[in-house]
């Protein structure tokens, strides 16, 4: 039994390539995808076939690929807290390398 989202999939590669998803494509994309003809499901091919006929993939696609999802509060506290304990690292760097600068002259 062919996983159902296989039909999804192809249906998404034929709209990729520029054609429609049709079941005898989505079949076919199946089938040279290794799936054995006993495997497939023909009724289910042709419901997605119906099923995408009056929408435009290409939207969807372009509104999923803009959505941003929001940050929860707290890893955005997480995230300024970060900044901060980086700040403050940096300092402590530039002290280091004086002293060992402060050192190396007394050689």
């Amino acid at each position: 039994m062919v996983n159902n989202m296989a039909y999804i999939f192809a249906a998404l590669l034929l709209n990729e390539a520029g054609r429609k998803p049709e079941a005898t494509s989505i079949t076919s994309v199946l089938k040279a995808a290794g799936v054995n003809e006993e495997e497939l499901n023909d009724g289910f091919a042709q419901a997605i076939e119906s099923s995408l006929e009056e929408i435009d993939i290409n939207s969807i696609k372009t509104e999923a690929l803009a959505f941003k999802p929001a940050t929860a509060p707290a890893e955005a506290e997480a995230g300024k807290e970060e900044k901060i304990e980086e700040e403050e690292e940096e300092p402590e760097e530039e002290e280091e390398e004086e002293s060992v600068e402060g050192l190396s002259s007394l050689f």
